[in-house]
């Protein structure tokens, strides 16, 4: 559980409607006291609900009871907030139904202490209860408490401290080797602090043990090969034959040429098995791995036979054509037989499961260090974490008999929501306050509700088994006090209780779910495992709080061709999803969506409004965007806005980054500091005054400080912003003033937004909602920071930097009521909610299985098993000290946590789907491709293997007799799944929606953009981007000029490169990012290799060298503009569009700098030159260039263009220089060189 309050809302009407709705006979049922229950709540059945009349319902049998004898303890702290309100409502209309002074006396009381009640987080819940007894409890008197921010800035801080003070202790060199930088080892320590208290228990299983003992660990419980198995192996008579044949081999001579490989393998063979002490049987297991290992490929696996890659070629063999025939069949007959024990062997330790043992037992060492340095830091603080409130929470209940009897007795009610989101330390807490494991005690007060099938926060630590393991407890206590029934009820044990009626989702697509999820939740054996979740139909109850009458839902699968062949077959080439699909299967994904958005909002289906409770056409307001992950988010919003559709990211990333925010963090740096030109200038163009450059320009341009420019200024109201920064500061205490009163923090910041009226100023702009929830969040953080110790103006600046450096891609507020167009937000962040139209995207891409503690995977904490905690760490591979690779132990790993994760997986896509009260929309991408000349969907994973959602859906839903002609025919089919109805759709042609003047696109700040008159209905145009049109440009120029061989393909950044493990347009992409994260060199190494990952490239530190060698030369070289160009705004990766006759010219300018005179355009090419020169390369970008030339210069025609084309393979420049006066020959020529290309 957690305090994080953005994760959860309730699945119940609005607390007006509670009265009017009639309990379920479900429902009556969990209102049974003096027994023990436990319920298992389906998706929108009204869980909210039931909470609130069960806390009523026992404080009406408990007359002398009050809030403080029920302990509610929620997921979040806006749970709780909620369960309160509704808790409320209901006190409210007892009081106003009391037909006595002693019935509205007692409560009248009860409303009085409601706010003194147990309604907690877990981690709120033990802060109160350690508060309230620490006297005797083990804790400082007034601690405090880390949340999970500040315990990961705290975190990070000491190990970085520590690895800075400890550079030459070999095992920190050791770890640092390893992991290629500090800064992995940082994350890897720091992922470990919070692991706690399973990376604890690690430490204390291990602490002082050897590699021996690592590796007798890795044979009794990872090796599956067993010794009998392995001897078995060895006394084949083939397996005999052939090893005596490698032993032949070794005494005989071979008249054969280099690449005969075949003799050296033999040899290498007979000396393996010669080694092979025959009395020890773990011997055979080692042999057998050592064989494995020779026979291994490059890529893993054995090879199939012993092909001339083993062997080599017959030619090489001369004469010896004996020797030759023996040598293959010799091999053949070990790679057949180790081939039927291959997966046992995989398993087996070798030298690379050695060499890792070193580092894990390092890793440990130092791991004890920082822990402890962690430790003594909090103490000094007189601080807990989380884990430690949980952990010492447990610790003094278990050491103190009289104060758990004490609480029971208070306690009188225990409720725990969420369940199935817990694990099993705060299972035993809810014990110990029950006292459950007493024997000679009765215990009946504990109320549990949850879900499996909705247990989607594994990451945190979740154990979804926990739920039914208290299940079984609280039965096994009910029995015992013989109250295992419930009196009159509908259902048979009280602790097997379901909530099954759905509220919140119409007939139609309920039905689907219930149809679909019967099919995914099916388990990947013969039975259920304990972390498999079972199916549970939902009965349809909507209808008994809404009048939806004759309103149909509708579930609707979008099939989006996963890549350029696929959508070629069923869309066409000129489709614009096609057109997509070259880019990226999201980005064509993308596209799909936002043309299908686009459609349907033109012809709106109808939706229930619950605000005025009666059905409307759909708004984009309605629709939410759930996604698994944000990692393609950017491309969902560009689809949007190219599609006119509005839209808001709901706890979206880079909160820091906002305009609205950044412009409150400049403010800080000036009050902190007024001679900060660059935040000053900021500031100053901000909306908090709204000076324009033209106006800022002649107090900028002299070389004193702005700030004394300000001072010294003629104009009056830039005067009056010098005297209103300097108040501000004033009362921020940084500087003295014996006439103000110094404010907190936040106090500071109401009074700018007071004396400018930014909020309004910000809440005018497009996503104005989000804009002043973002600044309303960031004060909200001041706060606290204030509160928590952050006072200077220093601290604040030091704070939002960690913060920021911590989690770069912390969201943006949440604003889901009311909330402006399409709604777009994690899966996560949706749970609780519910909306009219769903969409749930991405069922074609991997998901993310493999947890690990670093970012790699090479550092795992292996918990779910039946052991102590357990690490796997990578280790230099035997044939190359450079290179880490996964063990023995990261199989393992594997294999206990793959099913696990897969199991999530189908819980997170029901959660997202269970979210649509009307309507709901799938979106995924399928391969296509021809079999007897008919098209078909390619294959997917077999449910047990799954990796992507589709894998569970494609064979249900789409495999269909006549789906796929049906599609090509019409672009639609009808589908039936049991007693359901859905429709399947091809992506429509691109389209826009527009709506009078709403909001296109999100709230981030516009850069000076081009204006492009709009164009006429009918009117198409089509779209080239700039480095489309050099291509088309260099192939004509070939085709005409050198018959059809292109001088330029082996320069040109998307040429592949044979001789590296980056293709060279992925190598120039990561370039481009690393400057774009302006990340101190140092981190350079370690964020090429993330950048690489993340596109499915592994480099080798060659690359990694190379790719650091062209960004240090772009950098230098825009470093060197900078200094030349104090007085100018800069912008990174531009979006520009120009129409040039019938066509529309895109880009992205890399480095856009504006100077009063001139833009500057810098554009880096990290082709490798070869016998081309810059001269040569310049010409071939030349139309590129143009287009970003005419493009800019709509933007103002009287600034010249200075466009500088640098070439990081030999650090040289080649310069274009354009003025307005060229803007028509520069179109006239782009035109041509169009109209050339398109007519060939």
């Amino acid at each position: 559980m957690t305090d994080d309050s953005t994760l959860d809302a309730s699945n119940d009407p609005p607390v007006s409607e509670i009265d009017e709705i009639e309990l379920t006979d479900e429902q009556r049922d969990a209102l049974v006291l003096d027994r023990n229950v436990t319920i298992t709540a389906g998706a929108g059945t009204g869980k909210t609900t039931t909470l609130t009349n069960r806390y009523l319902e026992f404080l009406r049998a408990n007359p002398d009871a009050t809030p403080k004898n029920v302990v509610t303890i929620t997921f979040t702290r806006k749970a709780a907030a909620e369960l309160e309100t509704r808790v409320r409502e209901e006190v409210y209309d007892e009081l106003q139904a009391a037909d006595s002074a002693d019935e509205y006396a007692r409560w009248r009381a009860v409303l009085d202490e409601l706010d003194d009640g147990y309604t907690h987080t877990i981690h709120a819940f033990c802060a109160r209860l350690l508060r309230e007894n620490a006297v005797q409890a083990p804790v400082p008197m007034e601690f405090d408490v880390l949340d999970e921010d500040d315990a990961a800035d705290l975190q990070r801080q000491v190990v970085v401290e520590y690895i800075d003070a400890n550079e030459t202790n070999p095992d920190v060199d050791l770890l640092s080797r390893l992991f290629g930088s500090h800064g992995r080892l940082v994350d890897i320590l720091t992922g470990l602090l919070d692991e706690r208290p399973d990376s604890e228990t690690w430490l204390e299983t291990w602490r002082g043990r050897d590699v021996e003992d690592y590796v007798d660990y890795l044979w009794e419980h990872i090796c599956e090969l067993d010794g009998t198995q392995a001897k078995a192996f060895f006394e084949e008579g083939q397996v005999q034959d052939a090893l005596e044949t490698a032993n032949r081999f070794t005494r005989e001579e071979f008249a054969v040429d280099a690449g005969a490989d075949g003799v050296a393998v033999l040899r290498d063979i007979a000396e393996i098995a010669d080694g092979m002490n025959t009395w020890d049987e773990r011997a055979y297991q080692q042999v057998c791995r050592e064989l494995y290992d020779r026979l291994e490929t490059s890529s893993g696996g054995l090879y199939s036979s012993a092909s001339h890659h083993l062997v080599g070629t017959k030619s090489t063999w001369n004469d010896e054509t004996e020797a030759y025939s023996e040598c293959k069949e010799a091999l053949n007959t070990l790679l057949d037989r180790l081939s039927a024990i291959e997966d046992e062997v995989e398993t087996t330790p070798g030298e690379l499961e050695r060499n890792s043992a070193h580092y894990v037992l390092a890793l440990l060492r130092v791991f004890e260090d920082v822990l402890a340095e962690y430790e003594a830091e909090k103490e000094t603080r007189e601080a807990l974490d989380f884990p430690d409130l949980i952990e010492t929470t447990i610790e003094f209940l278990r050491a103190n008999p009289d104060v758990r009897s004490s609480l029971r007795s208070s306690f009188e009610a225990l409720m725990v929501d969420e369940f199935q989101d817990t694990d099993g330390r705060q299972w035993e807490l809810v014990s110990l306050l029950a006292e459950l494991t007493e024997d000679d005690v009765e215990t009946d007060t504990v109320f549990l509700v949850g879900d499996k099938k909705q247990s989607i926060y594994g990451f945190r630590g979740a154990e979804v088994t926990t739920f039914d393991r208290a299940k079984d407890a609280l039965r096994e206590q009910n029995r015992a006090i013989g109250r295992d029934s419930i009196p009159d009820g509908t259902q048979d044990s009280p602790t097997d209780l379901e909530l099954s009626g759905n509220f919140r989702t119409l007939d139609g697509p309920l039905t689907f779910l219930n149809e679909v999820f019967e099919e995914v939740f099916q388990p990947e054996g013969k039975e259920y495992a304990d972390y498999e979740a079972e199916p549970q139909a939902l009965s349809f109850e909507r209808d008994r709080i809404e009048d939806v009458g004759t309103l149909n839902g509708s579930v609707e699968y979008l099939v989006v061709p996963e890549d350029e062949d696929s959508a070629t077959k069923l869309l066409g080439a000129d489709h614009p999803v096609t057109d997509a699909a070259v880019e990226h299967a999201t980005a064509a994904e993308a596209e799909a969506l936002g043309a299908r958005l686009a459609s349907l909002l033109a012809e709106p289906p109808t939706v229930y409004d619950t605000g005025v409770n009666e059905t409307r056409d759909a708004r984009p307001e309605d629709i939410a965007i759930l996604l698994r992950r944000r990692t393609h988010l950017d491309r969902y919003q560009r689809a949007l806005d190219a599609h006119d559709i509005p839209y808001s990211v709901i706890s979206g990333t880079g909160f820091y980054e906002t305009p609205e925010v950044q412009t409150l963090i400049n403010l800080l740096r000036v009050l902190a500091d007024p001679t900060d030109d660059i935040s000053l200038y900021g500031v100053l163009r901000s909306p908090l005054f709204g000076f324009t450059d033209d106006r800022l320009a002649p107090i900028a341009a002299t070389d004193d400080p702005l700030w004394q420019s300000l001072d010294a200024t003629e104009d009056e109201q830039l005067r009056d912003a010098t005297e209103l920064l300097t108040h501000w500061r004033e009362l921020a205490g940084c500087v003295h003033s014996d006439e103000t009163e110094v404010l907190p923090w936040n106090r500071v910041l109401t009074r700018v937004f007071d004396d400018t009226g930014y909020l309004v100023s910000v809440g005018a702009d497009e996503g104005g909602k989000q804009a002043v929830a973002n600044v309303e969040k960031f004060r909200d953080e001041i706060r606290e920071w204030s509160e928590g110790g952050t006072r200077t103006a220093a601290s604040v600046l030091r704070r939002i930097d960690r913060q920021t450096e911590l989690d770069p891609r912390e969201g943006e507020a949440e604003v889901p009521e009311g909330t402006e167009g399409v709604r777009i937000m994690t899966i996560h962040a949706a749970k609780g909610l519910e909306f009219p139209i769903v969409v749930v995207p991405d069922l074609g891409s991997d998901l993310n299985f493999g947890r690990s503690v670093d970012e790699y995977g090479y550092v795992r904490l292996i918990t779910d098993h039946d052991d102590y905690p357990f690490l796997a760490a990578g280790g230099p591979s035997p044939t190359d000290a450079f290179e880490v690779e996964k063990t023995t132990a990261h199989r393992y790993a594997d294999d206990i946590e793959m099913p696990r994760e897969r199991a999530e997986a189908k819980r997170l896509l029901y959660v997202a789907c269970t979210r649509s009260r009307d309507h709901l929309l799938l979106c995924g991408t399928h391969e296509v491709e021809e079999t007897d000349e008919e098209l078909a969907f390619a294959e997917v994973n077999d449910p047990e293997e799954a990796s992507a959602w589709r894998d569970w859906l494609q064979r249900p839903l789409l495999e269909q007799e006549g789906l796929i002609q049906d599609l090509v025919r019409s672009g639609q089919f009808r589908g039936t799944l049991g007693d359901a109805t859905y429709s399947v759709q091809l992506p429509s042609e691109e389209d826009t929606w527009q709506e009078g003047d709403a909001p296109t696109g999100g709230s981030e700040e516009q850069f000076p953009s081009i204006e492009i008159p709009e164009k006429s209905a009918t009117e198409t145009v089509q779209r080239v981007s700039a480095t489309q049109l050099v291509e088309a440009a260099s192939e004509y120029s070939s085709d005409r000029d050198t018959g059809g061989e292109n001088e330029f393909t082996s320069s040109d950044e998307s040429a592949e490169d044979e001789d590296s493990d980056l293709p060279r347009d992925q190598f120039g992409t990561v370039v481009h990012r690393i400057l774009e994260f302006d990340r101190p060199q140092s981190e350079w190494p370690e964020l090429t290799r993330r950048i690489a990952a993340v596109n499915g490239f592994d480099v080798t530190e060659t690359t990694v060298e190379e790719v650091i060698e062209h960004a240090v030369d772009a950098k230098d070289f825009l470093d060197t503009e900078a200094a030349a160009y104090e007085d100018s705004e800069t912008y990174e990766e531009l979006s520009v569009s120009v129409d040039v006759g019938d066509f529309r010219i895109v880009g992205d300018i890399d480095h856009l700098r504006v100077t009063p005179e001139a833009f500057i355009i810098t554009d880096y090419k990290t082709n490798r030159l070869g016998t081309r020169t810059t001269e040569e390369l310049a010409e071939h970008y030349r139309p590129q260039m143009m287009s970003y030339a005419l493009a800019i210069m709509k933007h103002d025609p009287d600034r010249e263009v200075l466009v500088n084309l640098r070439f990081t393979d030999g650090s040289a420049t080649e310069s274009f220089r354009w003025k307005h006066t060229d803007r028509e020959s520069l179109s006239d020529n782009l035109v041509r060189l169009w109209n050339l290309i398109d007519q060939e």
